[in-house]
């Protein structure tokens, strides 16, 4: 192949690649508020000892405000590293814990209407006063319906003793239709 038939081949790639623009997700979004612990529902509870720890399966559905307004059902599984008996499950507060849960939303995302699925990750741990806690945790958007169909996006959640709700902020973004 002559230096010619390449430069032709080269051109001709860099013109169907710029008349073949990639699609791009919408620019991040930021977004904060909160959910409340205090205005919870708990949706159902189950726990078994696992050793030295406690296994714990639990639903809860909270209230969201701020930029997220709307509610959200967990389904958690909890490991808390402390005892529990099949009878009596493990005080709060008074152990590590860690903590993964999947739910789904519903309601308002900057405006827009819909659900979305998400999972969530964190760790608590005793904080102050016993029974006292703290919490650090991550909600991961996977994927939305209706007006929040392509929704994708990263919250940071935090928790802090005497705090009647957990705060979220991060950022979200839209694929592209």
């Amino acid at each position: 192949m002559n230096k010619q038939s390449l430069c032709g081949i080269v051109l001709a790639l860099v013109a169907v690649m710029t008349l073949v623009a990639p699609a791009s997700a919408t620019p991040p979004t930021d977004v904060n508020g909160t959910y409340s612990v205090s205005e919870s529902t708990l949706d159902y509870m189950e726990w078994q000892p696992a050793g030295n720890n406690c296994m714990l399966e639990c639903g809860f559905t909270y209230p969201f405000e701020g930029d997220l307004a709307g509610e959200a059902t967990f389904h958690y599984s909890i490991m808390v590293h402390g005892p529990c008996t099949a009878e009596v499950p493990p005080p709060q507060g008074m152990y590590y814990a860690t903590l993964k849960a999947w739910g789904t939303f519903t309601g308002e995302v900057v405006g827009e209407s819909g659900t979305f699925t998400f999972t969530y990750q964190g760790r608590e741990w005793p904080y102050g006063q016993p029974g006292d806690l703290a919490l650090l945790a991550r909600i991961v958007i996977l994927s939305g319906t209706e007006e929040l169909e392509g929704l994708h996006g990263v919250l940071d959640v935090t928790y802090m003793v005497g705090d009647s709700f957990d705060t979220y902020s991060g950022q979200i973004h839209f694929d592209p239709e």
